[in-house]
């Protein structure tokens, strides 16, 4: 880890099917509650969707989901970060935006053929991930480098290391990063030709998991350059101190049963943090509930500690809570890692009453342990795969 320029988190914006804000998905995070309802685009087939929110557009009426979700959690992170535009555009290029989604094209799609666009009007470049961000840049006075990450469900991992590496370089001192996702017929569709969807609801690392839920939310955040951070006496979450990608090409739809690539994308993150494996207290993991990835991430997690004598970490997969959220889904469980960290929140999987057998404490450490370090995993079709390691926030650095 280079030390020269630090990065850490000083303002978290939350939305999914836990909750409006953060604070609210905090809460439900707490008491372990998890929202699915059934699908109105599949039937027989549960989501984990917004019960908790109705989010009305009111700037334009051809902006969709996405775009929506994404304003409501930028504000917040923004005012959690006691950042306001007038700021921002102060700083002119030293403000940058990363955001990821991997479901725009989709949406284009199915707007065509459903008629909702006006194609006098506006036409399909409208709903390009490359319009939102224009306009994105415009509604928060950027003038900085803004960026979007598309490598299907680790795009929210990867856009959050472009992030870490923007400020780290010294490109920026101010990232908005994160991304936001929906539910949507063609991905529903495409995971149950797959034969990938759960038929209740998803229950990672059990020995009879069936495939998983999908969900939708948004997840933002600002990455701040620590001497930035203290310059303006601005308390931070966590630091973000280590980071990797990796490709393993092995195959469109299913990760390499050996494992062996997810495993150095994980080890490569940790040395990039300057720890040890033992060191990491909790892992977020990818954990959909299909048989394929749950068994080979937990032996990817198992050979990083293949020389620890006492493992201690805790491992779980908070899809149990929210389902799947495909390219948000890196940016909501980031939050959780983040959230997890600062209230000490021991993240257990839901549902998983039969667990698969292994040597990891997948729904408790042994004692009541202080988290101080965690890693976050997504895994992606085409063999994207992202690890981003966090350190707990330390007051006295203030």
């Amino acid at each position: 880890m280079d030390g020269k320029r630090r990065v850490v988190v000083t303002g978290i914006g939350m939305l999914c099917n836990l909750g409006n804000n953060k604070d609210e998905v905090l809460a439900s995070l707490m008491k372990d509650k998890a929202y699915f309802q059934e699908s109105e685009e599949l039937k027989g087939v549960k989501v984990g969707k917004g019960s908790l929110y109705n989010y009305e557009l009111k700037e334009a009426t051809s902006m969709n989901k996405i775009e929506g979700m994404s304003y409501i959690t930028i504000d917040e992170a923004l005012k959690d970060s006691s950042l306001s535009i007038e700021e921002l555009e102060a700083k002119a290029e030293r403000v940058a935006i990363s955001f990821a989604t991997s479901s725009t094209a989709l949406h284009v799609i199915e707007h065509c053929t459903k008629g909702f666009i006006d194609k006098k009007e506006r036409g399909l470049w409208y709903l390009h991930s490359g319009q939102y961000m224009s306009r994105m840049a415009n509604r928060y006075g950027i003038k900085g480098s803004i960026y979007t990450t598309s490598s299907a469900c680790a795009s929210g991992t990867a856009a959050a290391i472009l992030a870490y590496d923007l400020i780290k370089n010294n490109e920026a001192d101010i990232v908005i990063v994160g991304g936001a996702d929906t539910v949507s017929g063609f991905s529903l569709y495409g995971f149950n030709s797959l034969q990938s969807l759960s038929k209740n609801i998803c229950k990672p690392f059990d020995k009879d998991r069936d495939g998983i839920n999908i969900g939708e939310g948004s997840g933002f955040f600002i990455f701040e350059e620590l001497e930035h951070a203290k310059a303006r006496n601005k308390k931070w979450y966590t630091e973000i101190i280590g980071c990797s990608l990796g490709n393993e090409a092995y195959h469109m739809t299913s990760p390499n049963p050996e494992g062996e690539v997810i495993n150095h994308v994980m080890k490569e993150a940790i040395k990039d943090a300057g720890i040890s494996p033992k060191s990491i207290d909790y892992i977020n993991a990818h954990g959909t509930g299909t048989k394929a990835n749950d068994i080979v991430e937990l032996k990817a997690i198992e050979e990083l500690f293949e020389e620890t004598t006492e493992v201690n970490t805790l491992v779980s997969s908070t899809k149990s809570r929210t389902g799947h959220c495909l390219g948000a889904a890196g940016s909501i469980e980031l939050g959780f890692s983040i959230l997890a960290l600062s209230h000490n929140l021991h993240l257990t999987t839901l549902n998983a009453s039969n667990k698969i057998e292994d040597k990891l404490s997948l729904l408790e450490p042994k004692g009541k342990k202080v988290l101080e370090y965690a890693l976050s995993n997504s895994f992606a079709f085409a063999g994207n795969l992202a690890s981003i390691v966090l350190k707990n926030s330390n007051d006295t650095d203030l």
